[in-house]
């Protein structure tokens, strides 16, 4: 499984993932459509092995025709993107996971969806899903898990496992991290500085998306 990490359409987070060296990134179309439309991944991602684009919120008002052309536009630069309904796959020049091949944390916890994604797994078919880690069975993954520390969640690696951690564990999590070599400013943490916990976060994330390269490459 391989892992994509959100963020990328905020320099902020784009700047603590190119100084860790984050290799695959994911972008959401949605955010940089409404809110950022000069955003050019050939100047911005470059530090990127890969890119995936990520559709956003699929709401009645989505910008389906303005998501195909810039799939269209950006294909040089982008790995895959996930489908949407309506979409002319054949137009977007770029991979395209289709609607029914990828699935959200939010519609992930009946069983019968589970074992249905598991089956087109089983058949060889790319699966996809966004901010679930947990099923070794998908061939990718998007998360912007990594990116919520301001909101008290702490992500770990350790033990070839990733635990999302709740409540006062900043402190000792960046006491070890610092110990294992790593440059943070253990006072920011303690202040809550956002930036700072945002890295500490995405050193965890890190480390996994290295170990799961691993198993994708053994598959």
């Amino acid at each position: 499984m391989r892992i994509y990490l959100n963020g990328v359409e905020y320099k902020s987070y784009r700047k603590i993932m190119k100084s860790l060296g984050v290799r695959y990134g994911c972008l959401n179309f949605e955010y940089v459509w409404y809110r950022t439309p000069g955003f050019s991944i050939s100047n911005e991602c470059s530090f990127l092995e890969q890119l995936i684009i990520y559709p956003g919120r699929m709401s009645r008002f989505f910008p389906v025709d303005s998501y195909e052309n810039y799939l269209k536009v950006n294909s040089e630069e982008i790995t895959f993107a996930l489908g949407v309904p309506g979409l002319d796959s054949s137009a977007c020049d770029v991979p395209i996971i289709p609607y029914e091949h990828w699935l959200t944390y939010l519609n992930s916890n009946q069983p019968f969806i589970k074992n249905a994604f598991k089956k087109l797994s089983e058949d060889g078919i790319h699966t996809h899903g966004s901010d679930i880690v947990d099923w070794s069975f998908l061939s990718t993954v998007n998360s912007g898990a990594w990116m919520r520390g301001s909101a008290g969640v702490m992500s770990d690696f350790r033990n070839n496992k990733l635990f999302i951690r709740f409540g006062a564990y900043a402190t000792s999590l960046t006491r070890r991290l610092i110990q294992e070599g790593y440059d943070l400013n253990l006072l920011k943490v303690k202040k809550g500085d956002w930036k700072e916990i945002a890295k500490v976060n995405c050193i965890a994330w890190k480390k996994y998306q290295d170990f799961k390269e691993g198993e994708w490459l053994t598959k």
